[in-house]
């Protein structure tokens, strides 16, 4: 038996928990759930890397000790009323969500405010910073880049 630490829902708190190495995500999910972790996630990730349910927890490497990360799938959408779902982790930076956002979609990261509960997400922050759980949804607004909007906004800001 090893203990090993589930970042969650509130913010860089933790929740000790003590699994087997042969336990598989799918077992590691079910003792999550039986302690309240039952909805608020779709995924596990260690090291940045996503958790399959099929694997064991030894064939990830996962150690005593190893925080493992809750993960979900959050819709972000467009003005247009496009949709696009984005796999995230609770303490991602938003930066690595544009990024991603960018890697799907090809829209500039430094074009898109994401914005959640009628905020804008800053870069430099953590979606725990702003308490994003599962069941969110971000919409996303691209700013024009063409010079004249930029002196635009530029003007705004003075």
């Amino acid at each position: 038996v090893m203990e090993v630490f589930i970042v969650g829902h509130s913010g860089f708190a933790f929740t000790a928990l003590d699994v087997e190495g042969s336990d598989t995500i799918h077992e590691l999910k079910q003792k999550l759930a039986a302690i309240s972790f039952a909805d608020s996630f779709d995924y596990l990730y260690v090291d940045g890397r996503k958790l399959e349910p099929g694997e064991s927890l030894d064939s990830r490497g996962v150690e005593a000790g190893t925080f493992i990360v809750i993960g979900f799938t959050i819709p972000v959408v467009y003005l247009s009323g496009k949709t696009l779902y984005v796999d995230v982790q609770f303490c991602e930076l938003v930066d690595h969500v544009k990024d991603n956002i960018e890697d799907l979609e090809g829209t500039p990261a430094e074009t898109q405010e994401l914005w959640c509960f009628g905020g804008l997400l800053k870069n430099g922050k953590r979606l725990s910073d702003y308490d994003i759980k599962k069941g969110n949804t971000f919409t996303l607004i691209i700013r024009c880049q063409c010079p004249r909007c930029q002196l635009r906004a530029e003007r705004r800001r003075d």
